[in-house]
């Protein structure tokens, strides 16, 4: 049974985004074997409405039955509120990490105004997810979220563990990422978005072990056949895939 550990439930006002009821989300994982979701949800992340999307968290999990847990939702500019929500929120049985999007957030993924959450996550004992990709000129608030940009965070926090979400995201951000992973034992990627290359995996694998690598289907706005697909199709061995595809997830996020 795969775990999915970056995952979307809820609408998203600026595209088209439908809020897909969570009975199909839940007929789609049984169909592709997801035994659990890990959901940033958009009514906080991208809405900004920080207590209603922990609410709606919360009802999902229920309703799910546990099969959906979530993140916490960090806002840079709204920091000491944020904390305040999040230590209302936090229960381990259903929020398993934090999530971060400097690029939504439009503050960089070095600037002091994250001090609050990477102590949060340190006192805690929870891992940090965020958003990272390479420097874009057709998509510009992308260089918000370059990886070389949370080194310092990351060194100066080494019992925090942090997740690259969609390792890097395009091919400099993806060189960028590994290095991060062979430098620093706290840091893990996720594979969700929309990277279609069939070599992603592999290359991953052959440069910093397939025990860092966590499969993320940036799910429901990408289709989570295709990220099953590349790992599932990979030239790695099956023991790499199991890790990928759950084992990595059961240890980091407790599951």
């Amino acid at each position: 049974m795969f775990i999915d550990t970056h995952f979307h439930l809820g609408y998203q006002p600026d595209f088209y985004y439908p809020d897909v009821p969570l009975k199909n989300c839940l007929i789609k994982m049984d169909k592709l074997n997801i035994a659990k979701c890990i959901n940033a949800h958009n009514v906080a992340l991208l809405m900004g409405e920080l207590r209603k999307g922990m609410e709606e968290c919360k009802n999902i999990y229920e309703n799910s039955e546990g099969r959906i847990i979530s993140y916490l939702i960090f806002n840079p500019k709204r920091g000491k509120k944020c904390i305040q929500i999040m230590d209302e929120y936090l229960d381990k049985k259903i929020f398993k990490g934090i999530k971060i999007h400097p690029s939504i957030h439009r503050v960089y993924a070095d600037d002091q105004l994250y001090d609050k959450v990477w102590k949060y996550a340190a006192d805690k004992g929870i891992p940090i997810m965020s958003h990272t990709w390479e420097i874009s000129d057709y998509n510009p608030i992308q260089k918000f979220s370059f990886p070389p940009r949370f080194e310092n965070y990351i060194k100066n926090y080494p019992n925090v563990t942090f997740i690259c979400g969609h390792a890097g995201g395009r091919y400099k951000g993806i060189l960028e990422c590994v290095k991060l992973l062979k430098k620093y034992n706290n840091v893990y990627a996720d594979v969700a978005g929309d990277v279609y290359n069939n070599n992603l995996i592999k290359y991953l694998v052959e440069n910093v072990g397939s025990d860092k690598i966590l499969f993320g289907s940036d799910g429901i706005w990408v289709n989570w056949n295709t990220r099953l697909g590349m790992i599932l199709n990979a030239d790695i061995l099956m023991e790499d895939k199991e890790n990928i595809l759950f084992k990595n997830a059961k240890r980091l996020f407790e599951i």
